[in-house]
């Protein structure tokens, strides 16, 4: 093991952190499936180790899409921070700075597990690339009217 960590917890920990113009993607290590025959360990949450400085998970949902092309978002918040982690298939994040413009796409795909890092402020829309695409997303405020606001994302 390439770690000085128990084992266990070397899962949670980042395997590498790419910070982009408007997210920050940290790639998550799985457990070897030569560990665990038949499956992989993937480590969504770790309080010992999160992903954010500051920031604490307070809510989290599934969003699970029944049509390919569906969206979920074009919207931004004002307070909340959200990791968005794909659980089944290939999910594409667009993100849009709402005062600089400045856009970004994402492909995040669940056989290389990622969390993507959305601050408040930054539009953000997730396409399923087909159906039954499932992605987790961990806030660190449960969801409010009074901080979702409605973003096209072209």
């Amino acid at each position: 093991m390439e770690s000085k960590l128990p084992p266990i917890e070397y899962y949670s920990k980042p395997l590498k952190i790419e910070k982009r113009k408007l997210c920050t993607i940290y790639h998550i290590k799985p457990r070897s499936k030569a560990v665990k025959p038949g499956r992989e360990l993937i480590v969504a949450y770790d309080e010992r180790y999160p992903r954010v400085n500051g920031f604490k998970t307070r809510y989290a949902y599934f969003v699970r899409f029944l049509k390919k092309g569906n969206a979920a978002g074009n919207h931004y918040h004002e307070k909340k921070n959200e990791l968005m982690i794909p659980v089944v298939g290939d999910l594409t994040i667009k993100l849009e700075d709402i005062e600089t413009k400045k856009k970004e796409t994402i492909i995040a795909r669940a056989d290389k597990p990622v969390a993507v890092w959305v601050k408040p402020r930054i539009a953000h829309a997730v396409v399923a690339g087909k159906p039954s695409d499932i992605i987790l997303v961990l806030a660190s405020t449960p969801s409010a009217d009074d901080d979702e606001f409605p973003y096209q994302i072209r």
